[in-house]
């Protein structure tokens, strides 16, 4: 399912579920502000680009609080949809991120409590990352704790260059 592309824009706004509210308002605020409407009117526009649970959501919203009160929009979806998490609890959910033998397992693992994690640094994450690979695989990617990640992406990339030959043998 593509997003809705108005003419003059180069990037499509995806249609959201709420998985990923905090990020697509974001994206709201400034495609909304560049195209010149007036907040007032930003609550109604939604509708064009919610599916699933945020659409039903609006939907409740639109019969009991004023649309045009833009801010308090915005408080109503994030106080619904946002699934950030403090950095006690990120440190706790990646605490169970275990490696169960497959990298990509373990991966996609990482990037679930990772994307909800927003008190860490990139940095941070990357050794999160890196730590909770096994050693040998740890130590390879990282040349003996020598090499540092700004980002676990990086790491997984380093992981899956290292770990998926290996496997193929």
């Amino acid at each position: 399912m593509g997003g809705i592309v108005e003419p003059g824009e180069r990037t499509p706004i995806l249609p959201e579920d709420g998985s990923t509210m905090q990020a697509f308002l974001l994206r709201i605020d400034r495609r909304y502000a560049l195209k010149g409407m007036e907040p007032r009117e930003w609550g109604n526009a939604l509708i064009d680009h919610l599916v699933g649970p945020a659409l039903t959501y609006w939907m409740y919203l639109q019969r009991t609080i004023d649309l045009s009160d833009w801010t308090t929009v915005k408080h109503r979806l994030l106080e619904r949809f946002n699934r950030t998490m403090s950095q006690s609890e990120t440190l706790t959910e990646l605490a169970k991120v275990r490696w169960n033998g497959n990298l990509k397992d373990y991966t996609d693992w990482f990037a679930t409590v990772a994307e909800r994690g927003m008190s860490l640094t990139p940095a941070e994450l990357a050794e999160y990352y890196c730590t909770g690979l096994p050693t040998d695989l740890h130590l390879s990617i990282t040349n003996d704790g020598h090499v540092k990640y700004l980002t676990w992406e990086q790491a997984a990339t380093a992981a899956t260059r290292f770990y998926e030959p290996k496997q193929s043998v």
